[in-house]
């Protein structure tokens, strides 16, 4: 038996480009597959910034819109404040003997107004009373520290008490 092999030898060329096309194929084929995954993962990370920068902008567009407002909260008059204490104070039936206002004190997010307050009361309801109506006020008062003490008089025959009130109280602004 005789082999014609002559069309071997004429298509060698062909047949030897053959695996390399092959091998540029699967070579080609993974470079494609990581670009296509480089590609979808920048589009994720687009989609993410945009909704990013969207936020940004409502965050921007808030604080325009609660700009006025804060600026408003932060207006503190401290002849008014000192008149809405001695206003609520008479509405209470409480005498204020000593009023001190205290250097303010600077936070991360608020200023503090601090005053010390020594005040008497006839009864711990006439306290009560004047606590309820300062933090019912439109300024912001926070109660910091309060101490009581008795006030016996003495020589009367009615022996009526007196309370004597020392507060630690604070004015806020908002930064």
């Amino acid at each position: 038996m005789n082999l014609n092999l002559s069309f071997l030898s004429q298509d060698k060329n062909k047949i030897s480009n053959f695996p390399v096309l092959i091998v540029a194929f699967i070579i080609g084929l993974f470079i494609y597959n990581s670009i296509a995954k480089d590609i979808t993962v920048l589009n994720q990370q687009k989609q993410e910034e945009i909704k990013k920068n969207e936020l940004s902008r409502k965050i921007v567009s808030l604080e325009k819109d609660i700009s006025p407002y804060k600026e408003f909260l932060n207006k503190k008059n401290m002849s008014k404040i000192i008149n809405t204490i001695n206003t609520k104070a008479a509405e209470s039936q409480i005498k204020i003997v000593s009023f001190k206002p205290l250097p303010e004190v600077s936070r991360l997010n608020y200023t503090a107004y601090p005053f010390d307050l020594n005040i008497l009361a006839d009864s711990y309801s006439a306290i009560g009373r004047f606590i309820s109506s300062l933090e019912s006020s439109p300024e912001v008062f926070i109660i910091e520290d309060i101490g009581i003490n008795v006030q016996r008089s003495s020589g009367s025959e009615s022996k009526k008490e007196k309370l004597t009130v020392n507060l630690r109280l604070n004015t806020v602004t908002a930064k």
